[in-house]
């Protein structure tokens, strides 16, 4: 049998071990190898899983040795989108820890495709809101949740990777039945991880009874496997008490942790001007009252205690490499909402890589305390928010580069992981538009306004901002900026650059 680990995906995909992309079709028999050299510890269900991703790799590649026919003709223009020979996916569920994300991002880095999606299951959700409301805005074509699946298919291919699949939403739950029923029409292949077993999603939902069918298609579309390990992989790594901030809710330890993550904001900014920052998402601004450097410092109140949702996390995730959260409390069922809220929070910044440091009032799996007899779906999902929260800590979650979710400008320099020369050979030639080798402070402003935009929903961008960032840049003094300064700050400065 084989099992994997946390933090090993980063190094397989390099090609560490003898295990690469290329080498996917053989994955069970390396990983047999690894735990005889006992690299890995010994998981049956880890192996049984893998098993059934093989099955859909090999489908993937002979479905698309022969794709499905095409109507030509005039009738060919009238047509319905083709149906395409299905492929069972993989809804993989268990406790928090055992290897279900890790095993389907390795999958996903792997799959023989280029057109392909993997996304937490909340902001894909989300997304799917925003477009029907865009459809309607618009008054073009049907504004429905089946013409809206095709868009899905055709922009993201047939490969649909969901990490932590839950239904709370009554919102979701009236639609995800028409909406995976066209997808699978098309073709996609659903990939997922739960804490839940399919039927148990949506347990106490408001009519529940209309979501019922969805999860019957669930079972049949998708092969349910039960990921369950008595091993939680990520408790495995290191992380540091330092970042994660035990007050008991004592006055002294509360006041020494403040004046703590004060001084960890002044290290990881470096000196940086300290500023409000203002996000927009859904027509609504965000104000952070402390930031600099992609760096923001809040308190639980302002994100957990207030009506807040998943767009305003990933506004911030999208804003910040790093979020110093003061104050988190005890909490129990009289504080749902507010539960509700840190679980939300927790799942977004861990998807995005945020970095994490805070003060709490207890150790993670310590708090929050849920009723005997009450609704266990927060209890699941905040087991999952603690062993996160233990995760974040670690040096391998500190290691990994932020991951900001994609924005409409399309700016590939936006990605931390993508700050190579030839990427910063697209910023510069982006820019400089009249081909100078030169910026001069309209092409700098210019670039300023689309970063302001990406990771603030808004191109207002102050003069004495621009005029400091030429002061950065500008080795010279002379008014612009050459390539070699610019290639310089970059070297020097990392892609906090982009958080300007």
């Amino acid at each position: 049998a084989g099992a994997v680990q946390a933090g090993a995906a980063a190094r397989y995909f390099d090609g560490v071990g003898g295990w690469t992309c290329k080498t996917w079709g053989q994955s069970v028999e390396i990983l047999q190898e690894h735990v005889a050299k006992g690299t890995f510890k010994e998981d049956a269900r880890q192996l049984a899983a893998l098993v059934q991703l093989e099955r859909i790799w090999q489908e993937i590649i002979e479905r698309n040795k022969n794709p499905a026919p095409q109507s030509g003709g005039l009738l060919g223009w009238f047509s319905k989108k083709p149906e395409v020979a299905p492929i069972k996916g993989l809804y993989m569920y268990g406790g928090v820890g055992c290897g279900k994300t890790f095993i389907m991002d390795l999958f996903f880095e792997c799959a023989p495709i280029q057109k392909k999606k993997r996304s937490h299951f909340h902001s894909f959700m989300l997304e799917i809101h925003h477009r029907l409301h865009d459809l309607r805005k618009s008054g073009k074509g049907r504004a429905d949740v089946e013409t809206v699946a095709d868009e899905v298919v055709d922009q993201n291919g047939e490969l649909f990777c969901f990490d932590e699949f839950n239904v709370t939403d009554v919102g979701d739950a009236v639609i995800l039945r028409t909406l995976f029923d066209r997808m699978w029409a098309r073709g996609a292949i659903l990939v997922a991880t739960s804490n839940r077993r399919p039927d148990d999603l949506y347990f106490n939902g408001i009519q529940r009874d209309l979501f019922v069918p969805c999860i019957k298609a669930i079972k049949e579309k998708c092969v349910v496997h039960h990921l369950d390990s008595s091993v939680d992989f990520r408790l495995l790594m290191t992380h540091s008490s330092q970042l994660y901030i035990v007050t008991n809710e004592e006055p002294a330890k509360v006041a020494q942790a403040h004046k703590q993550l004060d001084q960890l904001f002044g290290f990881l900014t470096s000196g940086l001007r300290t500023r409000v920052k203002r996000l927009y998402t859904q027509g609504r601004e965000i104000r952070i009252d402390t930031a600099a450097g992609g760096v923001a410092m809040l308190t639980f109140e302002e994100l957990c205690s207030k009506p807040t949702g998943a767009a305003d996390f990933i506004a911030i995730s999208r804003a910040f490499h790093t979020v110093i959260l003061r104050d988190i409390p005890f909490l129990s069922m009289e504080r749902l909402p507010e539960v509700r809220r840190l679980i939300t929070l927790i799942d977004v910044l861990y998807d995005h890589r945020v970095k994490l440091l805070c003060s709490a009032a207890a150790d993670p799996f310590k708090l929050f305390k849920a009723d005997k007899g009450a609704s266990q779906d927060e209890a699941f999902a905040f087991d999952r928010t603690a062993s996160r929260l233990v995760d974040m800590m670690s040096d391998e979650y500190k290691a990994k580069p932020h991951n900001p979710p994609p924005t409409e400008t399309g700016l590939p320099e936006m990605q931390a992981e993508l700050m190579g020369k030839e990427h910063t050979d697209l910023v510069w030639n982006r820019y400089d538009t009249d081909g100078s080798g030169f910026l001069d402070v309209k092409e700098l402003r210019t670039l300023l306004e689309d970063l302001r935009f990406a990771k603030q929903g808004h191109r207002n961008v102050a003069d004495e901002t621009v005029q400091e960032a030429m002061r950065l840049m500008d080795a010279d003094s002379n008014g612009h900026i050459k390539r070699a300064d610019f290639d310089s700050f970059i070297e020097r400065t990392g892609y906090s650059v982009w958080y300007l």
